[in-house]
């Protein structure tokens, strides 16, 4: 089962940790720094997600069948037994495996415990609650669709004509805890609202000089490939820092995260994020870009993550 265990607890948390099949809230008292060049990310002592976690994906509005088979192939890739795939490297799990990496950073004596991420419900939902989502909906929208369903992780997917109040403004995806310790992830579609905001690689940018280097999507799907990204960021950053007291850099009321900072809009080696250049990248025929391959060799193109134990932004 899932817990919530506080800082005053900290022997029993251990225990728990070892023991615990779902994710949980643990936490460690004393905070540890780990600087980039320009970034200085510190766990603040609060509670990290750790365990498998189980996804509840809500479909709000009207989406195509290949943008939910490219989101869900992703999520699949997380536990996808590679082996007869050795030439696919790198894959989604080693990326992974990277955000696991920061339960070592909090606690090096530890034992880190590996997770599963996998979906074990999904939701359609048509536009009861309108088409202009704020935080006064999402928790009951969140709330109908998990059912009470504990130990779960919400990811709100909305569709290109719905408009998510908070994104689109500097952020691309949401996530946090709601009542009742409800973990979510909002993921909104860029395709109308805001392509040069948040469908850069795939769509020229407003932000970089001539719109910066334009991919070609990994699966030649440019709204769920971006989606992919998005949701790849928030499941590292909600693992990391759930209710805004785990691992984050800058202030608590605008931190900077793991994939954000100096490692925002960096997807390869020699990227350049202030010039619109997304690093060196593999890719596929028709000139399709990637960086990750996932289950059945299916690829993806994931961000970049500050690391722990560098110190420093790592690309796959």
């Amino acid at each position: 089962m899932a817990s919530i265990i506080p800082s005053r607890l900290l022997v029993l948390a251990f225990s728990l940790l070892l023991l615990l099949p779902s994710f949980s809230l643990a936490h460690q008292r004393r905070p540890h720094h780990f600087r980039g060049k320009r970034d200085k990310i510190t766990y603040h002592g609060g509670g990290l997600l750790t365990g498998n976690i189980n996804l509840v994906l809500i479909w709000y509005g009207n989406f195509d069948q290949p943008t939910k088979d490219t989101v869900k192939s992703f999520i699949d890739s997380f536990n996808f037994d590679y082996k007869g795939y050795h030439h696919s490297q790198p894959t989604v799990a080693k990326w992974w495996n990277l955000v696991e990496n920061y339960q070592s950073a909090a606690w090096p004596r530890g034992v880190r415990k590996k997770s599963k991420v996998k979906v074990i419900r999904e939701v359609s939902e048509q536009c009861y609650w309108g088409k202009i989502l704020t935080m006064d909906f999402i928790p009951k929208l969140v709330q109908k669709a998990v059912g009470g369903t504990p130990n779960t992780v919400a990811v709100l997917f909305t569709a290109k004509d719905v408009a998510v109040h908070g994104l689109c403004t500097g952020k691309c995806q949401l996530h946090g805890i709601l009542k009742k310790k409800q973990p979510y992830i909002v993921v909104g579609n860029s395709e109308i609202e805001c392509p040069g905001s948040c469908m850069w690689p795939f769509h020229s940018s407003e932000y970089f000089p001539r719109g910066g280097v334009v991919l070609k999507s990994p699966n030649g799907n440019a709204v769920g490939d971006s989606m992919v990204v998005h949701l790849a960021s928030g499941l590292a950053e909600l693992v990391t820092n759930p209710g805004n007291t785990g691992f984050y850099g800058g202030t608590k009321y605008k931190p900077i995260e793991i994939t954000g900072g100096r490692c925002r809009n960096v997807f390869g080696k020699r990227a350049s994020a202030k010039k619109g250049r997304p690093g060196i990248l593999r890719y596929a025929y028709g000139g399709k870009a990637f960086n990750a391959y996932g289950k059945y060799g299916k690829k993806f193109l994931l961000p970049a993550l500050h690391n722990p134990k560098t110190r420093g932004c790592t690309t796959l």
